[in-house]
């Protein structure tokens, strides 16, 4: 999964963990200035979704 800023710069890069058969992960985002941001998350078999995040 990436999280990209307004300009489309990839401010993190990670991966989600599986636990019980959901996925999760934490992000930091106390070093990342207000605004919005896209969370990409991308499965294994090709499916993408993203999601408009907002840091206040």
């Amino acid at each position: 999964m990436d999280l990209t800023d307004v300009s489309g710069r990839i401010v993190y890069s990670g991966q989600m963990n599986t636990t019980g058969g959901k996925k999760t992960t934490t992000v930091d985002v106390s070093t990342l200035s207000k605004g919005m941001y896209m969370l990409t998350v991308r499965s294994n078999d090709g499916f993408t979704n993203q999601i408009r995040v907002a840091v206040q």
